[in-house]
């Protein structure tokens, strides 16, 4: 299953550089998948 081609996951988003953000771009992405898999 390809969740993209439902438009079930976000678009790659642009991290913001050197904010140190990116840990919270993947723990988001995470906590998406995690509730797509319990949802389906």
């Amino acid at each position: 299953m390809d969740w993209r081609t439902t438009n079930d996951v976000s678009a790659v988003q642009d991290q913001g550089g050197s904010c140190l953000s990116c840990w919270a771009f993947s723990a988001v992405g995470a906590l998406e998948s995690s509730y797509l898999v319990q949802r389906d």
